[in-house]
């Protein structure tokens, strides 16, 4: 797999990863991924049935670090694309994203993740996109505000993070910063790459 390819791929699993995580503190929400690195997929790298005001209470975590918006019980399908960029989003990049939106119209939203900013193109591309189709995009500094509010929980800690009516690991009687403590002690170490092919 080329360098590009590999850091695709790793963004693909980091977005799933982080709407995974969300879906151990909210209810009624599916994590599908349609395909697979490098297999043709029309801009769907994963995507996420869930309540439709999940983007709205996302975005209210993006700007302010929190929300206290109650998710619906109304479910809609959104497409998810992944852009694992250190640069910018580009014009070029999210015209293409814009542009998918019209040949996958069985979604009702579309999201992107990934870059550290837009260019002036890219921003201007994403409010002309709004004005046609629901779609959100996620910097870098977004997605970290969100992931702050939803931390990783240890696999052996996923039935302490919620009870039945959804309550926070707070509630639970867990603190974030427990669980961020346990996901460091606990999380393990990727294996040195031998250099062996």
């Amino acid at each position: 797999m080329s360098e590009n390819s590999e850091k695709g791929r790793r963004g693909e699993h980091a977005g799933m990863a982080l709407a995974s995580t969300i879906a151990i503190y909210e209810p009624r929400i599916e994590v599908k991924r349609t395909s697979t690195t490098n297999t043709p997929e029309n801009g769907v790298d994963f995507e996420v049935i869930c309540p439709h005001n999940l983007s709205t209470k996302l975005d209210q975590i993006a700007q302010t670090g929190k929300s206290d918006l109650v998710l619906s019980n109304s479910l809609i399908q959104a497409r998810v694309q992944v852009k694992n960029h250190s640069g910018p989003i580009t014009k070029a990049i999210m015209d293409g994203f814009i542009q998918q939106c019209a040949t996958n119209p069985k979604y009702d939203e579309h999201w992107g993740m990934g870059g550290v900013r837009f260019t002036k193109g890219a921003k201007e591309s994403l409010e002309a996109g709004q004005q046609r189709h629901s779609v959100k995009w996620w910097l870098t500094d977004d997605l970290a505000a969100i992931e702050s509010k939803y931390p990783a929980v240890p696999f052996g800690r996923i039935n302490d993070a919620l009870s039945k009516h959804g309550r926070s690991t707070e509630a639970a009687g867990i603190s974030e910063a427990e669980v961020s403590n346990v996901s460091q002690t606990q999380a393990p170490t990727a294996p040195e790459p031998s250099g062996k092919t």
